[in-house]
């Protein structure tokens, strides 16, 4: 999925208002830690900002950074990193690993390969799944998902007594 709509789970699944921004950065956070480094390398180094065949254009080190934040090795990490923080910012930790489920299903994707990054390695035979962007039905989906969350959640709040 999108990195907005990551972004935007992560602040629908922890609603919290001190832990709502990062929530969202969480939730974003696979795509940011994995893609970010090789965008940033084609914009700096080739003078590329966006364009077809741009994954194919990253240097090979940031295809293994995204794997890597896309995997449960990078999960765990996160969790450590997390717990370094602080116990009670452990809860972020949702909204990373469910971006990395998402991405299980709207990514074409070897799941094994993918969730056991870099212990399995990644078998053609084994690809499954769609990918959103090829796929104008996802996107509406996850849009219409996202808006029927939100005012469900919200419509909740509106007739809870105040605690």
């Amino acid at each position: 999925m999108d990195v907005l709509s990551h972004a935007l789970w992560g602040a629908t699944i922890i609603r919290k208002k001190p832990l709502v921004w990062y929530a969202a950065l969480f939730g974003a956070l696979p795509d940011i830690l994995g893609s970010g480094p090789g965008f940033l390398y084609l914009l700096v180094v080739r003078g590329i900002i966006w364009g077809t065949d741009t994954w194919q254009l990253m240097p090979e080190w940031t295809h293994d950074a995204y794997h890597l934040s896309h995997s449960l090795l990078g999960i765990a990490i996160v969790a450590i990193a997390l717990a370094c923080v602080g116990r009670r910012k452990l809860v972020l930790l949702v909204t990373y690993a469910f971006h990395v489920a998402i991405d299980l299903a709207t990514h074409v994707t070897d799941p094994l390969a993918r969730l056991l990054f870099p212990f399995v390695p990644w078998d053609a035979a084994h690809v499954i799944g769609m990918n959103w962007w090829e796929s104008w039905w996802i996107i509406a989906a996850n849009a219409g998902a996202l808006l029927a969350v939100n005012m469900l959640l919200w419509r909740q709040k509106r007739t809870l007594p105040d605690r």
